[in-house]
């Protein structure tokens, strides 16, 4: 619980709504629900929102900076080597909240505010690593295929998660597969 004397601010609801869409669905993030868990009043959550819709695109851009913009800047002009090393690395060592959230916001791919975001995030992640394996030499039409190969596997690692959170880390595996 917040302390009743330090004033929340904007970035305070944000990091609550993505615990709660990680716990509990995205489409499940409400007012009155987060309120308390802050401490706090409706008065202040509408103090830095409008609406619940403003909220939820302050997550969806919230996780599109953490999960994918930053790490992309990071690794401009870094080997393409080092940067696809530290992108699985990032990917496959993400904590348990970060992988619950993402596979959250996955499974709402169909929701019409949640939709878009997700598809211009995988299109990004996609096109980076595509990008990172041509620039180690491959065709343009392997590396699209082997980035794809390696999304996939990492979809498909991130679902595990789900069933196995103390899984073992297959990143250095997937670097050897596809790089």
């Amino acid at each position: 619980m917040a302390d009743s004397k330090r004033r929340l601010s904007r970035k305070d609801w944000i990091d609550a709504a993505i615990a709660m869409g990680a716990e509990q669905g995205f489409d499940r993030i409400a007012v009155d629900a987060l309120a308390p868990r802050l401490g706090a009043t409706r008065g202040s959550f509408y103090w830095h929102f409008r609406d619940r819709a403003e909220l939820v695109q302050a997550v969806l851009e919230e996780w599109e900076r953490a999960a994918t913009s930053n790490t992309i800047e990071r690794l401009q002009g870094v080997s393409a080597d080092e940067a696809l090393e530290q992108v699985i690395s990032v990917a496959f060592n993400a904590g348990h909240l970060e992988d619950q959230a993402e596979w959250r916001l996955i499974g709402m791919a169909d929701d019409p505010q949640i939709g878009p975001v997700v598809a211009r995030v995988h299109q990004r992640r996609l096109a980076f690593v595509e990008q990172l394996l041509s620039a180690k030499g491959l065709p343009d039409a392997e590396a699209a295929e082997r980035a794809r190969l390696a999304y996939v596997a990492y979809l498909g690692w991130l679902a595990l998660r789900q069933l196995e959170p103390d899984g073992p880390n297959l990143g250095p595996a997937l670097l050897r597969l596809i790089g």
